[in-house]
């Protein structure tokens, strides 16, 4: 994974297959134990809306080949929407041809996928956390 900072931000650009993707933490409510989560200790914090728009601009700027965007923890996205759907509408708004993923555990999501359609989320990133892969 390659890191490049943009302000006070670390941004991930993903390895290949897919290196146009920059990761967005915007989720700030948690809706589930950490079980699986890491065990460093560390403790994420999340941007707002307009700073996930300035990270994906100033990225643009410096000639970054990004092509979609994961919104992301460092809680659940549907956990609290309202920052998420300001977040999608504010990108949508500024890069119509940005692809929009979402990884989220799905807890309410039935509810709100018209609206996330409606924002321009192209792709929803299930997180299924077991024991057993069955």
């Amino acid at each position: 994974m390659n890191r490049t900072a943009i302000g006070n931000e670390q941004i991930c650009i993903g390895p290949d297959p897919h290196p146009g993707i920059i990761q967005l933490p915007v989720a700030p409510r948690i809706n589930h134990r950490i079980r699986f989560g890491p065990l460093n200790g560390k403790k994420e914090t999340h941007i707002t809306p307009q700073t996930a728009v300035r990270i994906v601009s100033e990225l643009g700027a410096k000639g970054s080949l990004t092509d979609s965007a994961l919104i992301y923890g460092p809680g659940d996205p549907l956990a609290d929407i309202e920052p998420t759907l300001a977040t999608l509408q504010l990108l949508k708004d500024n890069f119509p041809d940005l692809k929009i993923i979402v990884r989220t555990l799905g807890i309410g999501g039935l509810q709100y996928a018209d609206k996330l359609q409606r924002t321009g989320v192209t792709e929803v990133e299930m997180l299924v956390d077991a024991v057993d892969p069955v």
